[in-house]
């Protein structure tokens, strides 16, 4: 399981992301990021959001998601907008 976590890690390091800063280049003033991710690739990737949070003070974040079965309303209420108006998302 570590290595399958490890490995996806990898991969999603690897594809990911394209974006990188130049040595000299002025500061930049806003950063657009967009990435597919699973579940493991979320959590690799989300220290990676509250370091620009850090940096920035604050973050957007939208998330898009599609499930051709359709999605559990219980388990969407319960397991996703609950907590994140918990959490003070909106």
């Amino acid at each position: 399981m570590a290595e399958e976590r490890e490995s996806r890690a990898r991969r999603f390091a690897r594809g990911g992301v394209s974006e990188s800063v130049a040595p000299g280049a002025p500061p930049k003033r806003v950063v657009d990021i967009a990435f597919a991710a699973d579940r493991d690739e979320l959590y690799t990737a989300w220290n990676a959001v509250a370091n620009l949070a850090d940096l920035a003070g604050k973050v957007s974040v939208t998330m898009h998601a599609e499930f051709e079965a359709g999605f559990d309303q219980s388990m969407l209420q319960n397991g996703v907008l609950e907590p994140l108006k918990a959490a003070g998302s909106h």
